[in-house]
């Protein structure tokens, strides 16, 4: 079992506040010192994860728990696309960018943490 040092929340109650759900997702990764492409990845997964929660009706939850060496993001809860909705599936989307990710009544995964480059 991992041990989690810190742990960061945010309810996102409705499509408007998709921005919010981003610039939180960056400003947690940065702190921890995620590497630039990483966030951009970790950007869109969450966003793409909180419209799932929000078609299912919102709100949708964002907890980012730090752990050593690793970020544990959840977000939910979720409800998957159905197969005949336009578009990308966004689920197809995270696990793209995750292939860890788990995807059920809530969408999770991993991001190495201190990754920065010294060069």
């Amino acid at each position: 079992m991992v041990t989690h040092h810190r742990r960061y929340t945010i309810s996102i109650p409705d499509a408007r506040s998709l921005m919010v759900a981003r610039v939180f997702t960056v400003a947690v990764a940065r702190l921890h010192d995620v590497d630039d492409e990483t966030v951009d990845d970790l950007r869109l997964a969450v966003s793409e994860a909180a419209t799932l929660g929000l078609t299912a009706g919102g709100p949708v939850d964002i907890a980012i728990a730090v752990g050593t060496g690793r970020l544990h993001v959840t977000v939910g809860p979720v409800r998957p696309q159905a197969s005949s909705a336009p578009g990308p599936d966004p689920a197809d989307v995270i696990t793209a960018l995750f292939p860890q990710a788990t995807v059920g009544t809530s969408i999770e995964f991993d991001v190495a943490v201190g990754t920065v480059p010294t060069g």
